[in-house]
């Protein structure tokens, strides 16, 4: 009786995970209260890059700093915009995979990009945890742990997320290089030259 109950708890297990069931006690880590997302917080990011272009044009040279509630905000509210940027630039047709995108910038470093995503009809949480770098005039951006739900994230969503996040930074700009990048207290600072 005992071998019989530990199989069906083995089966329900196994069940459960592959069907990325969310099993109760795996919630994601909480990151803090919810990023507030409104319109003048995505139009301040708009702009910021906006001038940022301007400035590295007129004097070959621009930095940057953008709140986490400035990048939420846009990534909620500019989904349409962000994809029709970025399928320009891949030659294809991008769709934004998060619902509810919540980006934070921790005072390690890292950017922590929380929301939910769908796949194949189930509606997961989503955690993404990245530490971003300037390399070589680049945005490099490493992801150190992704998870929807209790299941580890497939390589193919974090390589959308990173794309996202990372052209969500530069707003689609390929005018120049980045040389410093900082992620602190709720702000990336990135300051960067112009190439073009």
């Amino acid at each position: 009786m005992r071998r019989l109950i530990a199989y069906l708890l083995l089966i329900v297990t196994i069940l459960m995970t592959l069907s990325a069931c969310e099993i109760p006690g795996t919630g994601l880590p909480d990151d803090g209260p919810p990023i507030p997302v409104t319109e003048e917080a995505a139009t301040s990011f708009q702009q910021k890059i906006q001038v940022a272009g301007q400035e590295a044009q007129a004097t070959g040279s621009t930095t940057v700093s953008i709140t986490q509630e400035e990048i939420t905000s846009f990534l909620t509210l500019r989904q349409d915009m962000l994809e029709a940027q970025a399928g320009e630039q891949s030659g294809t047709q991008f769709e934004f995979p998060l619902i509810e995108p919540q980006v934070y910038f921790k005072d390690d470093g890292n950017i922590v990009v929380r929301g939910r995503i769908e796949y194949e009809g189930v509606n997961q949480p989503i955690r993404i945890v990245a530490q971003p770098t300037a390399l070589n005039g680049t945005l490099e951006v490493n992801v150190t742990e992704g998870r929807i739900g209790p299941v580890p994230v497939p390589g193919v969503i974090l390589d959308q997320v990173d794309n996202a996040v990372t052209q969500a930074i530069l707003a689609g700009q390929d005018y120049g290089q980045i040389t410093n990048l900082q992620v602190s207290g709720g702000t990336l600072t990135f300051s960067g030259q112009r190439t073009q």
